[in-house]
């Protein structure tokens, strides 16, 4: 900790720090990537969104769409020309599916015309374009994940999410890069190449859905799905100045992507959520991939191997009522009827609808609940406990950036703008055990049961306990140019692979900080409480510089052990025109809380700023 509140108190050792750290990033970009630190499209900004269609919330472009004030096929066709205008700077799209998407617009337009279109209770996405990340089945469509062994790996059906989406009217106009593997945060892979940042094309739009972000960022899509195992919709949305979701653990069904979860705790970390450029579209989109007339068919995936502790409620087609699905039939009452306040208080559930058993599957049958409960209260926000954490820790002071001044300053006027124009008092908090995240993410990671990233990476058969040796075999390889893979996912393997060589001390002791740690941050936050967190270390950073600060993950991943809603909210732009951003967190369960606190900071901020305004 010392040598990290040196770089902290000083700001010229910290300026040489960063220097150092930005030239040696450098080294390993290409010329045209490093002398490339302009937006997409610099020299026409004030023409860049020549058509007010591009500008709509997916919820405004909807309604339009249904007045008859605009075509299905002219919003489709408007969002296809600004994908192919931009994508060639941004690599972000890597398949689409033009053809089709102007197929469904045109059906959906003779719908309107001859009254056979469905309701808007039933598809209130209708006619409305949308993207989805690359490692989400797509009927038809290769599902690779970024691994070329993939390529071939057509889907034969579509993802839950995808399908639900798409049930809602919703037309998909194509998929968005990722990491391999989906396991780093920058967006590169030896199947579709690096994915740029619309903010400045010399800097990474984040991983793993960082071709997503990319697109929504650069306004070439409004709404999108990602997902998100440790800052994967978080880092990419902050780094694309975009609205990204990360929903309460289980809430929305993680099946039909790979990889995949496969065990109680996985469905844990392991989230599918929304990114969005406007924070009016978030928990419409959210409430679609949470629902469904599959419901059913998705809920026993959800829910298996989910202790008492952790039980999953979903609503019931037939009578929407909740029901429950558990492994575990003892009950736990012991802090009921404080998670019943907050689903009354929030999502004017009645405690009779509820099963008493335990307080967290009550906080997620709350946030479904709410998600379904169109005459849900609306959130009073002065109501709320605030507390604000800027950093204050470090996983490690030579692999993690200090926390960027910038990000500072404006984690700081948010607070003042809700202290100010709410009438709240927001608390300083520190909680010293989250520089411990790393280490505990990397354990949780490594119980999460079923293949190991060398299985998944080297196709290997799972439990064969394969060890150093393969990823040792292929970096030899890597570094004579005959790897297929990325040096990144072979050095993460090889790291993964010796989690469970750990001394089984280490590990106990690292499980045990994981559990200190959700339960401090349970406290600190409260039952009606709001945490405002870094989305990063820096600003979003230049293409490479991240193999120098791994661990600037633990400002998002640190949420994923914990299984809690959090959004991420952009603040406008810093002083060179990249994006600022801050956490909003809550308690499993309230993640309308939390993007109703995104929707009062989109108003006070701005939200989403176009790429190349003024600053």
């Amino acid at each position: 900790m010392k040598n990290s509140n040196t770089l902290r108190t000083h700001p010229r050792i910290r300026r040489v720090f960063e220097f150092f750290m930005t030239l040696c990033s450098s080294f390993s970009l290409s010329k045209t990537e490093a002398n490339s630190v302009e937006s997409i499209d610099p020299d026409r900004r004030d023409e860049q969104f020549d058509d007010s269609l591009l500008l709509l919330s997916a919820t405004e472009l909807s309604r339009r769409i249904r007045e008859r004030r605009v075509t299905s096929q002219k919003a489709v066709a408007t969002f296809i020309q600004r994908i192919r205008k931009v994508n060639g700077h941004l690599n972000a799209m890597v398949l689409d599916t033009f053809d089709n998407a102007m197929n469904e617009a045109r059906d959906a337009d003779r719908k309107l015309d001859d009254g056979s279109a469905p309701s808007v209770q039933q598809c209130p996405l209708f006619g409305v374009p949308f993207t989805c990340k690359e490692c989400f089945a797509v009927k038809g469509l290769p599902n690779t994940a970024g691994m070329l062994r993939r390529r071939s790996a057509a889907a034969d059906e579509d993802a839950p999410v995808v399908r639900r989406i798409r049930a809602a009217g919703a037309i998909l106009l194509g998929v968005s890069n990722v990491s391999e593997l989906c396991l780093w945060f920058e967006c590169h892979n030896k199947v579709y190449g690096r994915s740029k940042n619309p903010y400045n094309l010399g800097c990474t739009p984040g991983g793993s859905s960082g071709g997503e972000a990319s697109l929504i960022g650069a306004g070439a899509s409004i709404i999108g799905v990602g997902s998100d195992v440790g800052g994967s919709i978080r880092m990419p949305s902050f780094f694309c100045g975009v609205f990204g979701h990360k929903p309460s653990a289980g809430l929305v069904p993680n099946d039909g992507q790979f990889p995949c979860a496969t065990s109680a705790r996985s469905r844990k970390m392991l989230t599918t959520g929304p990114i969005c450029r406007y924070a009016d579209d978030l928990e419409l989109m959210l409430k679609i991939m949470a629902t469904g007339p599959d419901d059913v068919e998705c809920l026993e995936s959800r829910v298996d191997g989910f202790s008492a502790k952790e039980q999953v409620f979903v609503p019931d087609m037939e009578d929407s009522s909740l029901v429950v699905a558990t492994d575990d039939a003892s009950d736990s009452n012991a802090s009921v009827g404080i998670s019943l306040q907050r689903a009354a208080s929030h999502y004017l559930v009645s405690p009779d609808q509820l099963s008493a058993r335990s307080d967290w599957p009550l906080m997620h049958a709350a946030a479904v609940a709410g998600l379904c409960n169109d005459k849900a209260a609306t959130i009073d926000l002065s109501s709320l406990s605030y507390v604000s954490i800027a950093g204050g820790y470090t996983s490690s002071p030579i692999l993690q950036s200090p926390l960027c001044d910038e990000l500072i300053d404006v984690q700081r006027k948010v607070a003042e703008c809700l202290s100010q124009n709410l009438g709240v008092e927001i608390k300083e908090a520190s909680v010293q055990k989250m520089k411990h995240t790393a280490d505990a993410w990397s354990v949780g990671m490594g119980d999460l049961g079923g293949a190991d990233m060398t299985e998944l990476l080297y196709s290997l058969p799972t439990g064969r306990a394969a060890g150093a040796w393969p990823s040792l075999k292929e970096l030899m390889k890597w570094c004579v140019g005959m790897s297929e893979h990325t040096w990144i996912a072979i050095i993460t393997a090889l790291l993964d692979s010796q989690v469970p060589n750990l001394p089984k001390s280490k590990l106990d002791k690292m499980r045990s900080i994981r559990k200190v740690l959700e339960s401090e941050l349970e406290e600190l936050i409260g039952e009606n409480g709001i945490l405002l967190f870094p989305s990063h270390a820096t600003l979003a950073p230049f293409h490479n510089y991240p193999l120098l600060t791994p661990m600037n993950y633990a400002f998002t991943a640190i949420f994923n052990l914990t299984g809690m809603p959090v959004t991420q909210c952009p603040l406008g732009l810093a002083s060179d025109g990249r994006p600022l951003g801050i956490q909003v967190v809550s308690l499993p369960g309230n993640d309308r809380v939390t993007i109703a606190v995104a929707r009062y900071l989109q108003k006070s901020f701005g939200g989403w700023t176009p790429p190349g305004s003024s600053r």
